[in-house]
């Protein structure tokens, strides 16, 4: 639930979507985890990529706030939001 205030935060003030190619890259990274975390996810499969697509979400409007906004703490939310996915990376040594 708190990945969605995230993204509800993120998303407020700003306009949906700036530039459609700033989603991409996040797609690609939602893709990526998908095709080799979620094979070996088990009974998980269905938590593990509703977390992955939000984590996408909040990702991609930090992004679209910082770039809209130009302020220090969308900047931050940003960071935030890029090093929130890090454990992301281990999913991938656990499962891949």
């Amino acid at each position: 639930m708190a990945h969605v205030a995230y993204i509800i935060s993120f998303s407020s003030g700003t306009t949906a979507i700036s530039n459609t190619w700033l989603l991409l890259p996040f797609i690609a990274y939602v893709l990526v985890m998908g095709w080799t975390v979620l094979p070996h996810s088990g009974k998980l499969k269905l938590p593990v990529g509703i977390y992955e697509i939000a984590m996408m979400l909040m990702a991609w409007r930090a992004l679209e706030r910082m770039l809209q906004t130009g302020n220090t703490g969308a900047t931050l939310a940003f960071a935030s939001a890029i090093w929130a996915n890090g454990p992301n990376g281990i999913d991938l040594g656990r499962y891949g």
